[in-house]
C-alpha cells in the first residue's frame, strides 16, 4: 500500500488586492480617512516600504 504525496498548494493571497489598492491610492486613502495626518505628510518624498511584514 503506497501513500500518495499531498500536492503542495501556493499560499493564499487574500490581502494582495487590498495591498495593491492602498499602494495605488495611498494618498487619497489618507486624505479621506485621516485629513489631519495627510496634511502633515511631505508628499514630495515617496513612502519607504518596510523591509519585512508585520507578524
Amino acid at each position: 500500500m503506497s501513500h500518495a504525496q499531498p500536492i503542495p498548494t501556493p499560499p493564499d493571497t487574500f490581502d494582495e488586492p487590498w495591498k495593491l489598492i492602498l499602494e495605488h491610492y495611498f494618498r487619497d486613502f489618507l486624505t479621506f480617512l485621516f485629513p489631519t495626518v495627510a496634511t502633515a505628510i511631505d508628499w514630495s518624498r515617496p513612502p519607504e516600504p518596510m523591509p519585512t511584514e508585520l507578524a
